[in-house]
């Protein structure tokens, strides 16, 4: 059973800050990589990073608890992938891949950056999914409790 969770007064204000006259300039994935069957590594998105012109970045994170996505304006890394490394003694470990040549990307990047929205319901906004949007085209990052996180091109 899946329960909504809500963005806390921080993430929104982090949203306020990004919507603000901002430009897009790279994308980075950070893949949770299972391997304890090396012949079918388990792979999902956990993480999402957008950089801005402003330096400053967002992140889009599987939270801990599994129920949605934390918005968060750092995120180390090398400490993490060096935690789960040892959690997992090597079994599951963390990959940074740059994601702005991907297609989905790579077409709506060539328009304007607007904001990033989320669901406004009765008790708040919900964290299980965003819109990237852009001036022709809307990215939509979802948070799915086995396949992490996921993006899609919505026209």
């Amino acid at each position: 059973m899946s329960t909504t969770t809500y963005l806390s007064k921080t993430e929104l204000r982090l949203l306020t800050n990004i919507n603000k006259n901002n430009v897009l300039k790279d994308i980075n994935y950070f893949l949770w990589i299972n391997k304890s069957n090396l012949e079918n590594p388990y792979v999902f998105i956990d993480t999402i990073e957008l950089e801005f012109e402003t330096g400053l970045p967002v992140f889009f994170k599987i939270n801990e608890n599994d129920t949605g996505i934390n918005l968060l304006n750092d995120f180390d890394f090398e400490a993490t992938k060096k935690e789960v490394t040892e959690l997992f003694n090597g079994l599951i470990t963390l990959k940074k891949i740059n994601a702005l040549e991907f297609p989905v990307w790579k077409d709506v990047l060539k328009s304007e950056f607007v904001a990033i929205k989320s669901d406004l319901e009765k008790e708040g906004y919900a964290n299980n999914y965003f819109e990237i949007v852009f001036k022709k085209n809307t990215i939509a990052i979802n948070y799915h409790p086995s396949e992490g996180l996921q993006i899609t091109l919505e026209e």
